[in-house]
């Protein structure tokens, strides 16, 4: 990824919102859909001024300060090891910190799950995880309040790991074996219907 490449991706983001509205967002807030164009339009309009700037995961296009920081109107892509799963954010940042409501589009999970939201920032730090304040996708509009959190499903070895650890754990401060093995079960158990259950 470059400048150019990322100028020319802003572009690309702005008709995906424009399709997810049409497709999950026809009864969604008038104003609610006008902010979710308009963060990223207030990137298009400052084009010349655009600076690129890569980190560890992912890259920003947008508008900096004289030391490099966000500053200004920007798009921030988190990348992964996987091309295809991503996440999108637009919207004002100020000396790194994002400020105020962003739009935010989730691709870094199976596509069912993917979804569009204003995403409400206070800017008190700069990694910090957000309030989404209405989100729309396939399944239709939530308007319920919350914390971000990252799709995660089930993980086979997140859950032999994480059960192995813990057995010891509890091992050495009980040595009960039987009764180890009941609360490692019951702990796998509700990860395992929690990553069935999935996130909204």
């Amino acid at each position: 990824m470059n400048r150019e490449k990322a100028i020319e991706e802003v572009d690309w983001y702005r008709q995906l919102v424009v399709r997810k509205l049409r497709a999950w967002g026809r009864d969604l807030n008038p104003n609610i859909r006008r902010l979710l164009i308009s963060n990223i339009d207030e990137v298009v309009a400052h084009r010349d001024a655009l600076q690129y700037k890569e980190a560890k995961d992912g890259y920003y296009i947008g508008q900096t300060d004289e030391d490099g920081l966000r500053h200004g109107y920007g798009i921030f892509t988190h990348t992964t090891d996987k091309h295809d799963r991503w996440t999108m954010q637009a919207g004002y940042w100020q000396e790194g910190r994002p400020m105020g409501t962003h739009t935010f589009y989730d691709a870094d999970c199976p596509q069912s799950h993917h979804f569009l939201a204003a995403m409400h920032f206070l800017g008190e730090r700069r990694r910090e995880r957000g309030m989404v304040e209405v989100s729309i996708s396939e399944k239709g509009i939530n308007t319920r309040p919350r914390k971000y959190r990252r799709w995660e499903g089930f993980s086979l070895s997140t859950l032999v790991v994480g059960g192995l650890i813990i057995f010891v754990f509890l091992f050495a401060l009980t040595r009960n074996v039987r009764l180890n093995l009941m609360i490692v079960g019951v702990i796998a158990a509700f990860y395992f219907f929690g990553s069935l259950r999935g996130r909204d």
